[in-house]
């Protein structure tokens, strides 16, 4: 998916947020025609993002253009609001070409109408159902008005809910699974935070030790009861050398194989190389990472004044992530994370040429 962040503002301020964003002027309309124009055509799925997108009084107009040069395939559509198996969904997903990511509160009926017609899935962000945990991490928002958002939303629309753990909600994914598949939603994507924008500022951040344990709980509670949605864990490199490191890794592959409902997504970096994996921040700034948006360093360039292939194709900014850390050179486990994530080396240490920090050598 290509990320589009199509506003700076934000109703929320999450502890956690990678999106650093300073209160600026949104780029035009018809800037982001232009913009959009030099993906349209590619074999991409468009999500349109933030801050947050529904606060953009123009976001239907967006949605319009895109469908006006990709028309939404009805049949495949149709299939997304049944499917659970994470392959099936993501094939989807990028057969009908445009995704909208969400922290739900500004949903509507009406809205979530205008989506199904114009054949648009939903990406929401719900890390908690939990009030206390709730105002904690996600300041700002109305938890109750979000869930009764979903709950309607669930009815008429795909949706999939991303989870993103720390150690402040790592107490709150069984309850959360189980609202989300009471509502019909069709997947839960559990990821473990990265070190990024807020998290570093707030100190925000997960134990390798207690995305296992959550793993594990979460395998053994749901693994093999019939669910309406699939659970889908993210395994990023330092977490899954982790596993190696400490003789777990076999145990639960296997354990998330003989589960009914629950999968696993072993992630691992494209290095700027896929525009797949590309975004375009709130400025218009090119990143090859879609969560590098704001951290101006690994700007490609600017697509309000430039063409997408002149920013593409600076080798400078993919030839960083080729280059493994000093630190790594002698680790048995550099095939398997290689030196972790550049950005979060970058975020934690202003170097991207340093040991990601959450090498599991430092950090467990």
């Amino acid at each position: 998916m290509t990320t589009f962040d199509i506003t700076h503002v934000c109703n929320f301020k999450c502890l956690h947020c990678c999106r650093v964003y300073k209160d600026r002027k949104d780029l035009s309309l018809k800037t982001w025609y232009r913009i959009l124009d030099q993906f349209i055509d590619k074999d991409l799925t468009i999500t349109l993002s933030g801050g947050e997108p529904t606060l953009r009084k123009d976001l239907f107009q967006l949605i319009l253009y895109v469908r006006s040069h990709a028309p939404l395939d009805v049949d495949t559509y149709k299939k997304l609001m049944k499917e659970k198996n994470p392959d099936k969904i993501f094939e989807y997903v990028k057969k009908t070409k445009l995704t909208i990511t969400t922290n739900g509160e500004m949903l509507t009926e009406s809205m979530i109408d205008d989506f199904r017609k114009q054949g648009v899935t939903v990406w929401a962000s719900l890390d908690t159902v939990d009030e206390k945990t709730f105002s904690k991490i996600r300041c700002g928002g109305n938890l109750k008005v979000i869930l009764k958002n979903l709950t309607y939303a669930t009815s008429k629309i795909p949706v999939h809910v991303n989870y993103v753990v720390m150690e402040e909600n790592k107490n709150d994914a069984i309850d959360t699974i189980n609202f989300l598949n009471r509502i019909g939603a069709r997947m839960i994507r559990v990821t473990a935070i990265k070190m990024l924008g807020n998290a570093v500022k707030n100190n925000v951040s997960l134990y390798h030790k207690s995305y296992y344990e959550l793993m594990n709980k979460i395998v053994d509670h749901f693994g093999k009861k019939h669910l309406n949605l699939s659970i889908l864990f993210v395994l990023s490199p330092t977490y899954r050398a982790y596993l190696i490191l400490n003789n777990k890794y076999n145990n639960i592959v296997r354990k998330i194989k003989k589960s009914k409902n629950i999968f696993i997504e072993e992630h691992f970096c494209k290095k700027f190389m896929d525009l797949d994996r590309a975004a375009v921040d709130a400025n218009g700034d090119l990143m090859g990472c879609c969560n590098a948006q704001g951290i101006k360093y690994f700007k490609m360039g600017n697509l309000s004044r430039q063409k997408l292939s002149e920013c593409w194709n600076k080798a400078e900014k993919r030839d960083m992530f080729f280059k493994l850390p000093e630190d790594c050179n002698g680790c048995r486990f550099k095939k398997t994370c290689n030196g972790g994530c550049r950005l979060v080396s970058y975020e934690t240490k202003r170097d991207c040429h340093k040991k990601d920090p959450t090498c599991p050598f430092e950090f467990s």
